[in-house]
């Protein structure tokens, strides 16, 4: 019994071999073709060829499972479409390499590769590419929890696909800026992005409709013109009937004069009435197919005059369907302008005037440019009961309305701390946090709205400046010299109920300092010739250009630059930054 069950499975095993080593030795030729080939075509140098097989031979690799050869494969076709400027197949193969990493959770290695699509999709003017590089990128920040960088990217591939008009690719940038919204706790901002995918379906629907309409139409026209090929036949056979008639009469007329035994009175008389009476057969004849054509003829005109009219209706509803709907849309973004206007009136009456601002520092400026028309970033200034002067650069939780309402909660909370005596700049920062997390309910919610900001306190008694920072930081020259101090690395308000505490840093006041504090939105702009970020050095070296022009004019270049810099590019977060010099 033993023996018999070891014969078969033996014998199982052979077959199995069998049937699978062909399959093995096929895939290893067409390999060992597919890379004869490659060889043959660099021997040749068509790097065109050669870039396509690696590429062949990455997708064959991943579709069978093999994701590190894959990434090999593509890496080999992008270092030879890169040193030949095959500027095309270097962004297919970066998109396609970023795919593997994508799908293998290589994120970091997946936006790099994206990134590099993007780039040369922009080079070459291929806008749709770019929106597709665009949408991975945010998609692997999204997988990385990085939500807000998550929403610029998407924001820049949507401004794209806007332009091109490619409705399909909107879809996809509004539904991935809704989820990362969502995310992010911000559900009013996560809607209205739903709301602009449900306007594109019904977009979508009508022009369906319309196109059902226009086949209809052209169903229509076939038919007519069917019928009226049927009536020229009609006509024709008529045509023919009656010429054969006319044959008949001749013959009838021949026989006439061959009768020359029957009396010709009498039998002209019965040739006669046998000529009427086919003559009157062929009138009736004649006078019953007009009958079925004038039938026919009716009967088409009042099927197409139907159709029309069915047509005109529903074009016509359809119509005022979309008329109601444009209304009702165009009525809403009136309400919202008015609404965000009257938030505006709100945030400006919160901000410090100018004129309080030159009060207590009488040499400064403040560079304050909202990506919308209400900011998420603000700049706080005020006297403390001990003359010190305390002044802050705050970036709060997004932009535009939701960062408005953010900004108006850190505004009074400022001023209600520094009215129960706290002067100092890690304590203020401390108990701003524990009042948003408070004002929030973000232990209950999990809210995880906040603000990053720089605050400095100025001790004119003691000659000194006193720095905390939540991610934010202070650039400072003195004598001739650029310093930063840079801020903690936790924000106010937030999922940590108790943040670790704050670090104060205190700057000895000597003859003539500057002092710069700043949010973000600068540095993270996109420009420039390459569409890179501005950068913390840049603007560091531009603060270093312009520090001992006057105050006003320190503004004016600083907006310059951010001009130059941006271009034609949208702008991607609110930009404010406080300069001021200090004088002992």
């Amino acid at each position: 019994m033993y023996h018999l069950f070891y014969k078969t499975c033996m014998l199982r095993n052979l077959l199995f071999f069998c049937l699978l080593t062909p399959l093995f030795l096929c895939a290893n030729l067409l390999v060992a073709q597919t890379n004869q080939e490659v060889e043959t075509a660099l021997k040749n140098k068509d790097y065109a060829l050669a870039v396509d097989l690696y590429f062949k031979m990455g997708s064959d690799a991943w579709s069978s499972g093999n994701t590190q050869k894959s990434m090999d494969l593509f890496a080999k076709g992008i270092d030879l479409s890169e040193d030949h400027k095959l500027k095309d197949r270097a962004r297919h193969g970066w998109y396609s390499l970023g795919l593997v990493q994508f799908n293998s959770s290589e994120y970091n290695d997946a936006i790099k590769s994206f990134e590099k699509s993007l780039e040369y999709a922009k080079s070459g003017n291929d806008q749709e590419a770019a929106v597709r590089s665009g949408l991975y990128i945010g998609k692997s920040y999204f997988r990385k929890g990085r939500n807000k960088r998550s929403v610029n990217v998407l924001e820049d591939a949507l401004s794209i696909a806007l332009k091109i008009n490619h409705l399909d690719l909107q879809k996809e940038c509004y539904a991935l800026l809704s989820k990362n919204h969502k995310a992010m706790g911000n559900e009013a901002k996560a809607a209205e992005y739903e709301n602009s995918i449900a306007l594109i379906n019904r977009d979508l629907e009508r022009k369906t409709e319309l196109n059902a309409m226009e086949e209809q139409i052209s169903t229509v026209k076939e038919e007519l013109q069917y019928k009226g090929k049927v009536l020229e036949k009609v006509s024709d056979s008529l045509k023919g009937e009656l010429q054969s008639k006319g044959q008949v009469l001749e013959r009838v007329s021949d026989s006439l004069k061959e009768i020359a035994e029957i009396s010709r009175e009498q039998q002209l008389k019965i040739d006669l009435l046998n000529v009427e009476k086919e003559l009157t057969d062929v009138s009736l004849k004649a006078k019953e197919a007009e009958l079925e054509n004038n039938k026919l003829v009716r009967n088409s005109l009042i099927i197409g005059l139907i159709l029309v009219g069915l047509l005109g209706v529903v074009v016509y509803k359809g119509y005022k369907d979309k008329m109601k709907a444009s209304e009702e849309i165009h009525k809403k973004q009136l309400d919202i302008e008015s609404s965000i206007n009257y938030g505006l009136r709100i945030q400006q009456a919160m901000l410090p005037s100018k004129e309080k601002f030159e009060e207590l520092l009488p040499q400064s400026f403040v560079l304050f440019k909202p990506r919308n028309v209400v900011s998420g970033d603000f700049y706080w200034i005020n006297e403390l009961y001990n003359e010190k002067i305390a002044v802050a650069a705050v970036d709060c939780t997004g932009h535009g309305v939701p960062g408005a309402f953010m900004s108006m909660i850190g505004s009074n909370a400022l001023d209600s701390i520094v009215n129960t005596y706290v002067d100092e700049p890690d304590k203020i920062l401390h108990e701003l946090h524990r009042k948003v997390f408070t004002a929030l309910k973000q232990e209950e919610t999990g809210n995880k709205d906040g603000m990053d900001m720089a605050l400095c306190v100025i001790d004119p008694d003691r000659d000194q400046l006193h720095f905390s920072g939540a991610k934010n930081h202070l650039i400072y020259i003195k004598e001739g010299e650029v310093f930063q101090i840079r801020g903690d690395k936790h924000p106010i308000g937030g999922i940590r109920k108790v943040p670790a505490s704050f670090t104060q840093h205190t700057i000895d006041l000597e003859g003539d300092m500057y002092f710069y504090l700043y949010s973000d939105g600068f540095v993270d702009q996109f420009g420039g010739p390459d569409n890179m970020k501005f950068m913390s050095k840049r603007f560091k070296t531009l603060i270093e250009e312009i520090y001992q022009l006057p105050m006003d004019e320190q503004k004016q270049k600083l907006e310059e630059a951010f001009a130059a810099w941006k271009g034609d590019h949208k702008q991607t977060d609110d930009v404010l930054v406080i300069g001021f010099k200090l004088t002992v």
